[in-house]
């Protein structure tokens, strides 16, 4: 055997590779640690995911409105003051998608309100 297995089995604070009582508890608390971090990013990554979804369902309207207004993509551009390419991808829903004020922006080029709904954070 090399020196350094037999150092790392017989490391201070270890019975012969088993862990004590003080290793245990430790170990325990940084798995309920660990289970907690998980939680909040789980809950955090599902609330930024519906946000997504709703600017996403938004941008789709305001798609529809602009056919039914007559509108083709440039003019929108140009009333809003956002890039032609920008309101393309946005209408064809790819990343990375308009923040609020450019929704908004977009309304109000198309000529149509829009309308945001306040939820709890649950």
């Amino acid at each position: 055997m090399h020196a350094s297995t037999t150092d790392r089995r017989h490391a201070p604070g270890r019975v012969h590779g088993r862990l004590t009582d003080e290793d245990r508890a430790r170990h325990a608390w940084i798995g309920a640690e660990v289970e907690e971090e998980l939680l909040q990013i789980d809950a955090s990554a599902l609330a930024r995911k519906a946000e997504l979804l709703a600017i996403r369902d938004a941008t789709a309207s305001l798609r529809t409105a602009r056919h039914a207004a007559g509108l083709m993509v440039a003019e929108v551009a140009e009333r809003s003051g956002l890039a032609e390419i920008d309101v393309q991808d946005w209408e064809a829903a790819t990343y990375p998608q308009p923040d609020v004020s450019d929704v908004f922006r977009l309304a109000t080029a198309i000529g149509v309100r829009l309308t945001l709904c306040v939820a709890d954070a649950a």
